[in-house]
């Protein structure tokens, strides 16, 4: 997590004009706090609901976006109605 809270942050370090480059020295200065593994597993039962929760509805998320591009276009051309 705190990685992923820092990528921002580590693009910026980067640096070239094709693609955007960090460095082993770059990421070798980066402090990165590790608290102690109790710490890690209490934080991990806290989340563990709301991350699968969030990767469901991520899901269904995308289903939908799916369902709505397939649908939309046919709605448009007349192809398909709805009742009122």
């Amino acid at each position: 997590m705190t990685v992923k809270n820092m990528i921002v942050h580590l693009k910026s370090l980067g640096t070239g004009s094709t693609f955007t480059e960090i460095s082993k020295t770059i990421v070798a200065r980066v402090k990165i706090f590790i608290p102690e593994e109790s710490v890690v597993k209490r934080f991990e039962e806290t989340l563990s609901g709301s991350c699968a929760k969030r990767k469901m509805i991520e899901k269904e998320n995308k289903e939908l976006i799916s369902l709505r591009d397939f649908l939309l276009p046919l709605l448009m051309n007349g192809q398909v109605g709805f009742k009122k």
